[in-house]
């Protein structure tokens, strides 16, 4: 699918596009979960492969701070040269018995400062990817 933004509050101008895909895994919903969402990342994602490793930031969506359900960002085990060349991915997770979803997009460490630092975000751009799990 594809749409053409001319103009509109909070979204950039241009043509953004979606694309689905459907797959059955013959597994348990919670195992694929698990597997999808950090450990195993570089096997199966082509945007972080080999750059998200480990959980910079986990910030749990509840009480429950072992919750599945939360934001959390995840950095590099590459060396860099600078904190700019960083790239880390940010990313919500969300679990239920009916589904799951995986949302992140890659994001610099400039614009982590710029959002962490209470800056103007209106320049900000995040391309999110993701995927949802339906037992």
């Amino acid at each position: 699918m594809a749409h053409n933004y001319i103009s509109g509050f909070g979204e950039p101008m241009g043509i953004v596009t979606s694309a689905t895909y459907s797959v059955w895994i013959p597994t348990n919903h919670q195992h694929l979960f698990d597997m999808l969402k950090t450990k195993d990342r570089c096997i199966w994602d082509v945007i972080c492969h080999r750059i998200a490793a480990r959980n910079m930031i986990h910030l749990p969506l509840g009480q429950d701070e072992t919750s599945p359900n939360c934001i959390s960002i995840l950095y590099s085990n590459m060396e860099r040269t600078t904190e700019d060349d960083q790239v880390m991915v940010l990313q919500e997770t969300i679990c239920y018995m009916t589904g799951s979803l995986i949302v992140y997009a890659t994001i610099d460490f400039p614009t982590i400062s710029v959002v962490m630092n209470g800056e103007d975000i209106s320049s900000v751009a995040l391309l999110p990817s993701g995927l949802c799990i339906v037992p």
